[in-house]
């Protein structure tokens, strides 16, 4: 198997795997941020706020903050994951293409008996 064959074989598979985790990272970082807007829209701006300090001790915190904070957390993670999925996606593409023009522009050496592997 030529150089170039493994190579397309790998961006193909890359630009799948970044699809694929460039499809949920924008599904799952859609749903977490409306999450974010039904905790502010219950609560108020103060839903933004992060506890921290001696102030925050004594404020209530309601199951509404929390589901801000938890999906704040989640949406940021899954734009990563939409990020890095993109990413794969670039990388994938110019090593498939990489491949393809290899393939057209250098000639196959021919296959002897000897250098089998």
């Amino acid at each position: 198997m030529r150089r170039s064959s493994r190579v397309l074989i790998a961006g193909v598979l890359f630009v799948v795997l970044g699809l694929g985790n460039w499809i949920m990272g924008t599904d799952r970082a859609e749903k977490y941020e409306k999450r974010m807007r039904a905790a502010v829209a219950k609560v108020g701006p103060s839903a933004r706020i992060p506890f921290s300090g001696t102030t925050t001790i004594l404020e209530e915190y309601t199951a509404a903050r929390e589901l801000y904070a938890e999906s704040l957390a989640k949406h940021e993670y899954y734009r990563i994951v939409h990020r890095g999925g993109a990413l794969l996606m670039i990388v994938g593409f110019v090593l498939a293409t990489g491949a393809i023009v290899r393939r057209l522009t250098v000639p196959a050496l021919p296959r002897t008996g000897s250098n089998r592997r």
